[in-house]
């Protein structure tokens, strides 16, 4: 069974290539990273070319990363499903080793983004990742409600599930710098954020505080993943913010895309297709 499993398996991720990138192109990209994944030892590095993405990129076999990546690039759960503006700018909020951040990267080849990632060992191959693309400014620190140092755990010892805290006195856990996005922002030197992506493992909650509105209220576009299964009440901290903005949302994989409509009607006023969402 477990033979017509993995043939089952290798069938549909390669139908899935072919349905997004075309029969040659698709299938040749599954077949030779496949390859790669399969004859790397332990979790060492496999560079990996896939169509339509301009320069390699390396993951880690074995691990989390192979999840990140199917989740990016083949479910593409942040594809939009319509024709929007470019954005100018993008903040990657919770970057991991930048495969959102590259496919960004991809496709708004314009677009200034910069990729924030906590873990010293995710961002070591971050910044290797998007070191040929100019327009990447990669950074170190977690995106946390005020700038200092945080906690840094894993409790459940993926790559994909580094979580931060607040440091309390005796604390062992390794700290890290945390940057608000206010702070990235005038960084930038955009008086706007076009697209900006949050998946930060339960710190939204923190990040969706009484201050958030000086960069919600010049945020075009939220993509972010809830987790109330690590930090109860992230949901209601983050639409208690939304609420008070016009805006629509859709859902895309794990993620929720919220455009906002700042030149709408009262704030306050909520245009959701889509209300009780966490993950």
């Amino acid at each position: 069974m477990g033979g017509v499993r993995r043939m089952f398996d290798w069938i549909t991720n390669a139908a899935d290539y072919v349905r997004i990138y075309g029969y040659g192109q698709g299938l040749g990209a599954y077949v030779r990273n496949e390859h790669r994944l399969h004859s790397a030892k332990g979790n060492s590095r496999v560079p990996l070319r896939l169509p339509l993405i301009r320069e390699p990129f390396e993951v880690r076999a074995r691990t989390s990363d192979l999840e990140v990546l199917q989740q990016v690039f083949v479910e593409r759960q942040y594809r939009r499903k319509y024709a929007v503006p470019p954005p100018p700018l993008i903040i990657d909020c919770g970057a991991n080793i930048g495969l959102s951040t590259i496919y960004f990267a991809n496709e708004y080849p314009g677009a200034a983004i910069y990729a924030i990632e906590p873990s010293p060992e995710n961002f070591e191959l971050l910044a290797a990742n998007v070191r040929r693309y100019p327009r990447i400014t990669p950074i170190q620190a977690a995106v946390w409600s005020s700038e200092g140092q945080v906690a840094l755990t894993n409790p459940q010892g993926e790559y994909f599930s580094f979580r931060t805290a607040p440091r309390t006195a005796g604390d062992a856990s390794q700290s890290v710098r945390s940057v608000t996005i206010s702070q990235v922002l005038a960084e930038s030197g955009f008086p706007r954020i076009g697209l900006l992506k949050i998946d930060i493992e339960g710190a939204e909650k923190e990040l969706f505080d009484e201050n958030c509105h000086e960069w919600l209220s010049r945020t075009d576009t939220l993509m972010i993943e809830l987790h109330d299964r690590f930090v109860p009440g992230s949901t209601q901290a983050v639409y208690s913010a939304l609420l008070r903005y016009v805006f629509s949302q859709e859902l895309a994989g794990e993620s929720i895309i919220v455009e906002f409509d700042h030149a709408g009607a009262t704030p306050g006023r909520e245009v959701a297709k889509t209300a009780a969402v966490s993950s």
